[in-house]
């Protein structure tokens, strides 16, 4: 993990003398920056995924970190992709992760007293699921989505409009939930109806790129042909908006794709995707609102990209 205090120009590493280096997610709690967690553990499809121990939370942005959740005791995954602060109530915590063992946890957890104590959420059925992405929405309390890849028609994503309680699966305009594989979600922060998912098929490939205007309530593919060549998509799957425009869209796989139109038209960032194809895609602040984390974690060079062109 790594930290810059100027916009990208430079970076500091975080991460020393934890029990593991394999780092899933990252979250920051938006009532008080200085408190960061940290998922543990790669929530990718292959075999050369490796698990973590549970959940590390910071109180000094960073600087120094204890372990929060430890997977053994909490019954949380290992594997742990996703983590998120809900907006209006910083104990309001979830996350979402994989297994790759027999018995192992996985799927959607939530914890309502900070990370002490965490519980398996079962809105797409009592078995095995994977919970590949969750946002909530930054100015509707209680609004949140989730993507989960499970078995046949529970797939896909899905919204709960009372803080997690109650859940229902959006599917107007988008494929059946059976085609769904590893799914990806993306909140406009400037425009937040606009809301983007990037999806694989079951066999690598992309299903498509959703947008929605309303909510979730309707989508549309706009993903064209331009992505007929991406895979890899249950490894490096992921998707950012930028901070002041909700048509400035980065996304990929294996390659990073980049629109500035709403998915009209996109063209493909070769270099970047391909230095950076394994690590998460997050909007940064109104300076560099193009920006992502794994810029910093894979070492691309900052000045050669901004505002999602090649300087």
């Amino acid at each position: 993990m790594w930290k810059s205090d100027d916009g990208g120009q430079h970076w500091r590493g975080l991460w020393h003398s934890q029990s593991t280096l394999n780092v899933g997610s990252i979250a920051i709690d938006p009532a008080n920056p200085a408190i960061v967690y940290c998922g543990t553990g790669e929530a990718n499809l292959s075999a050369d995924s490796y698990p973590g121990v549970g959940i590390f939370r910071s109180t000094d942005g960073g600087d120094t970190w204890q372990i929060l959740a430890p997977a053994a005791t909490t019954g949380i995954p290992t594997r742990i992709g996703c983590l998120v602060v809900d907006p209006f109530d910083a104990t309001h915590v979830c996350i979402g992760g994989v297994t790759h063992t027999t018995g192992g946890s996985d799927g959607m957890f939530v914890s309502r007293n900070g990370g002490l104590s965490w519980g398996r959420l079962t809105f797409p059925g009592t078995g095995p699921y994977r919970c590949h992405a969750i946002v909530f929405h930054p100015t509707i309390r209680d609004t949140l989505f989730a993507t989960v890849a499970a078995r046949g028609a529970q797939s896909g994503i899905w919204k709960s409009t009372n803080g997690g309680s109650s859940w229902t699966q959006l599917k107007s305009g988008l494929p059946s939930p059976e085609q769904f594989g590893r799914t990806s979600l993306a909140i406009a922060p400037s425009k937040p109806s606009v809301i983007y998912a990037i999806s694989s098929t079951l066999k690598e490939g992309v299903l498509g790129v959703f947008r929605s205007d309303n909510g979730g309530s309707s989508w549309i593919n706009v993903a064209g042909t331009h992505f007929a060549q991406e895979g890899q998509m249950s490894y490096g799957n992921t998707i950012a908006v930028h901070q002041t425009n909700p048509d400035h869209v980065v996304c990929g796989g294996v390659d990073l794709h980049l629109t500035q139109d709403g998915g009209k038209t996109w063209v493909a960032r070769h270099e970047m995707g391909r230095r950076a194809r394994k690590e998460k895609l997050r909007p940064c602040g109104p300076s560099l609102p193009s920006h992502a984390d794994r810029a910093a974690r894979t070492g691309l060079r900052h000045e050669r990209w901004r505002y999602g062109r090649q300087s």
